[in-house]
């Protein structure tokens, strides 16, 4: 069957050159000063830019994920470690069940709906043409969502990230390919250490029995998440 040109009705458009953005303003000051352009706005947006996407996805993932995780792995970690003694990168790397876990959280509930996407050149699919320069939105849930890379879809299953079966680009809580989310190490950083000290240290009562959310960019409870905490008496 003949592929299809799609039309600009009612879809996305190119859109005109970018403007002049509030990061060249803040930039401005800086530059004044002697500083080489080309070192400091990168640096700056780099840097905002990691903290910035990698901290709400691991706020919002912390934000469910402690009712799933087993306390042995995070025993174990600890029981290693002396009086005040640091989380290293190898505890870290031990902590193999939490990330999978925060990843099969982030499958159910990702953090972004979905984002868009220029198409570098016409691209034929389902028997439409999408015309170079056009933009193309991409949603989490299709795939995440989807049972043919994901059996049981619905169900909470952190196993499934043991050996992960699904093709590449199938899991895009962080994006994928070359513009995957700059800030998903920080991200996965922050919600290991987080959880670590979170289910170590204290014991959590959920203090709202209606346990749903909204989208507001994140994802974030429907109620905030008010919480009854007890602190633990110090391990031996």
């Amino acid at each position: 069957m003949a592929s299809r040109r799609l039309t600009s009705a009612g879809m996305c458009k190119p859109h005109p050159p970018r403007q002049r953005s509030k990061l060249d303003a803040a930039a401005r000051p800086i530059l004044a000063r002697g500083h080489s352009s080309t070192l400091v706005l990168p640096l700056r947006f780099l840097l905002c830019t990691l903290f910035f996407h990698g901290s709400d996805p691991a706020a919002s993932t912390i934000t469910r994920l402690p009712t799933a995780i087993s306390l042995r792995e995070h025993d174990a970690i600890a029981k290693s470690k002396g009086d005040g003694e640091a989380l290293t990168w190898e505890d870290l790397a031990g902590m193999k069940f939490t990330w999978r876990a925060a990843q099969e959280m982030l499958r159910l509930v990702p953090p972004i709906f979905g984002t868009f996407r220029r198409a570098t050149k016409d691209i034929e699919f389902n028997g439409y043409v999408i015309p170079k320069g056009w933009q193309v939105m991409w949603a989490a849930a299709a795939t995440h969502m989807d049972g043919s890379l994901f059996p049981e879809p619905a169900k909470f299953n952190p196993s499934r990230f043991e050996n992960p079966s699904a093709p590449p680009c199938s899991f895009v809580a962080f994006g994928a390919g070359p513009k995957i989310c700059v800030g998903m190490e920080f991200a996965r950083v922050e919600t290991l250490v987080a959880i670590h000290y979170l289910v170590r240290r204290f014991r959590w009562k959920l203090c709202c029995k209606e346990n749903t959310f909204v989208r507001n960019i994140q994802p974030t409870p429907l109620h905030g998440l008010p919480i009854q905490l007890e602190q633990k008496a110090a391990s031996p």
